[in-house]
């Protein structure tokens, strides 16, 4: 439910490229080398990594609820001979967190849903296809109305 969700809105209300797998098959990631573009013409991408989905039981043993914890990573393509990590931040990881608003927004405003932790760690240089940007981990509850 948390992955079809995630994906629905990362691309079609933020126009993200989406993809769910372990960290190691996203290493297999057919990314478009941007490098040469502006932070604002860059594709962002929203990687879900792993997820665990707890039921949240009744007194009666029935579901009527979940939680979910998990780890994203919004990131963009870089440059390995990018001079520093400054330079990388500068470049698209301070973006990056205006960006993961936008998508921590998206669960927020999604009935249902309930955000219970949402931490950013910058990561640098992630991949095969030379990816920084935000690591995110997340527990978020869910509902059923």
């Amino acid at each position: 439910m948390i992955v079809d969700y995630t994906d629905q809105f990362a691309t079609t209300v933020l126009g993200y490229k989406f993809q769910y797998g372990a960290a190691h098959w996203q290493n297999l990631l057919d990314a478009n080398d941007d490098t040469h573009l502006s932070f604002a013409d860059k594709m962002k991408y929203l990687l879900f990594l792993w997820h665990d989905e707890e039921d949240k039981l009744n007194e009666y043993g029935a579901t009527e609820g979940y939680t979910y914890t998990g780890e994203l990573l919004l990131m963009v393509r870089s440059k390995l001979s990018d001079e520093s990590q400054e330079t990388k931040y500068n470049d698209a990881v301070k973006y990056l967190k205006s960006e993961a608003s936008k998508v921590l927004d998206g669960f927020i405003n999604c009935d249902g849903y309930r955000v219970m932790r949402w931490k950013k760690i910058e990561v640098y240089d992630e991949f095969d296809t030379n990816m920084d940007g935000l690591k995110i981990q997340f527990t978020i509850e869910f509902k059923e109305q």
